[in-house]
């Protein structure tokens, strides 16, 4: 039995017993599960899954749709492919929005647009982000689904009883500055550890994705509040979309840290109940109305 592990932006095999939690390790027999046939990693030389583009994407040329769900929750779709981001919160936290029971009833039990949904991607575990017991539902409803965060979000499922599915719960280092890189099925993903501003409910594992779907790069920063210098070395050659909150993109700093993203579509959300007027540059997205969508052209870089 062979197992690897994701460390430092690759993936190593590992023969015998591993010494890394069960959460970050996966069987690699000659029955991997299929869905673990998703997973495009390069193994010593053995691919499993091969990447659609070199963006991150499909050849199908259509644009990909940003649907705002709540609070920072988002569904990323293009074709057959969907992700969703900080999405599936349960009942959130007092004075921020959640979905409709509704909507939370069709996220939770993946009914409709939320049944072609690839990847589960976590920030960090704070209740207006992240609720185990409902992104659990939403797995057990949606068996090709991961689940993919720092290690506290594995955590969160471990602890959940009957739920015991480490080959779905993909774990990223949330180490400040550390980055990795995979794909799953027509998804690209690269995790960046961009810390939480200090808060009561510190220590807080927090990642600021890179999605690459659909020929476009999209970062969603979570809560994190970075530096232009952290933005620019996350985006690399640039993102085509930045998903911010508000407070990240008030003024001059706003601009810099726009300018370091290179993003073309820029959007503004986690506004409490309470918040005011968005005050930020012309031309931000404000992201305040569930079910409120943008579509993104591919773009070449």
């Amino acid at each position: 039995m062979y197992y690897v592990k994701w460390f430092s932006g690759k993936v190593w095999e590992t023969a015998g017993n591993p010494t890394f939690p069960p959460s970050v390790r996966f069987p690699v027999t000659n029955h991997i599960p299929p869905i673990l046939r998703l997973a495009a990693t390069v193994l010593g030389g053995t691919l499993i899954a091969a990447p659609a583009t070199a963006q991150g994407g499909s050849s199908d040329p259509s644009p990909v749709t940003i649907e705002y769900l709540a609070n920072e929750g988002v569904l990323i779709s293009h074709g057959p492919s969907a992700v969703l981001i900080d999405a599936l919160m349960g009942d959130g936290l007092p004075g921020y929005p959640v979905v409709t029971g509704a909507t939370r009833d069709s996220l939770e039990r993946a009914l409709g647009r939320f049944g072609s949904v690839d990847l589960v991607l976590v920030t960090h575990v704070h209740r207006d982000h992240f609720n185990a017991r409902s992104v659990a539902r939403h797995l057990r409803h949606n068996p090709s689904a991961i689940v993919a965060g720092a290690a506290q979000l594995s955590d969160s499922l471990a602890d959940l009883a009957g739920w015991d599915d480490a080959a779905r719960r993909l774990v990223v280092p949330a180490t400040p500055g550390g980055r990795s890189e995979t794909r799953i099925g027509a998804v690209g993903l690269e995790a960046h550890g961009i810390p939480h501003p200090p808060s009561r409910n510190q220590p807080v594992d927090h990642v600021v994705w890179v999605v690459k779907i659909g020929g476009i790069r999209l970062m969603h920063i979570g809560d994190s509040s970075p530096s232009s210098a952290e933005l620019a070395a996350a985006a690399g050659d640039g993102v085509d979309v930045l998903l911010a909150p508000f407070w990240v993109l008030g003024g001059d700093r706003g601009v810099e840290r726009m300018a370091a993203t290179r993003a073309s579509r820029v959007a503004a959300f986690h506004f409490g109940h309470d918040a005011g007027p968005f005050r930020g540059p012309a031309g931000v997205v404000v992201l305040r109305s569930p079910g409120q969508r943008f579509e993104v052209e591919p773009a070449s870089r």
